[in-house]
């Protein structure tokens, strides 16, 4: 299959008290953490579980951002990067209100431009309180994808460029989800 670079949307994040106990923190201190540096209270709703495998905080996208930024955000991400909007993906992106309805709609992979990417490689997040690296999944949505990409080394790149595209559409509280990264 090979793998591919990506431009998505950070939609779901998850760290568990094992990554964080590995850092020397708890899963409370993580939570703050990166409330403060990633997951935004106004951007994510967090919510804490208790499974077999241990216990785990989960960060979603807020549905009440979703309905008021998404459809324009993503069509003036489209126009940048693409030139325009599919007309057929724009009518149901105006049907998304809530974040089940955008993992609905991500999940069908009806669309090449829209889709959910659960390729995604876990992602190590520097932690400046602990000088160290945290590992958090997260789950995205592809905005546009290129490939196939052979990288060694890399990490740094893709922070800029999220960064300026973050920067590029600052308007929009999704632009702080953008992450560019390797899928595959």
């Amino acid at each position: 299959m090979g793998q591919y670079l990506a431009i998505g949307i950070d939609h779901k994040y998850v760290v568990s008290q094992d990554s964080a106990e590995k850092v020397g923190k708890t899963l409370d201190e993580i939570v703050g953490v990166l409330q403060k540096q990633y997951a935004p209270e106004d951007l994510y709703d967090l919510c804490v579980e208790d499974s077999k495998y241990g216990k785990y905080a989960i960060f979603t996208l807020k549905s009440e951002v979703i309905e008021k930024e998404l459809v324009p955000f993503t069509t003036d991400f489209y126009d940048l990067y693409y030139g325009g909007t599919d007309e057929k993906l724009y009518e149901r992106l105006k049907n998304v209100r809530t974040y089940e309805n955008l993992i609905d709609l991500a999940g069908d992979k009806m669309y090449e431009r829209f889709q959910n990417d659960e390729y995604g490689e876990p992602d190590w997040f520097g932690i400046k309180e602990v000088r160290r690296s945290l590992r958090i999944n997260h789950e995205s949505i592809i905005l546009c994808l290129e490939g196939k990409i052979i990288m060694e080394e890399y990490g740094r790149i893709f922070g800029l460029l999220s960064d300026l595209l973050a920067e590029k559409f600052s308007k929009y509280k999704l632009a702080k989800t953008f992450n560019v990264y390797i899928t595959g």
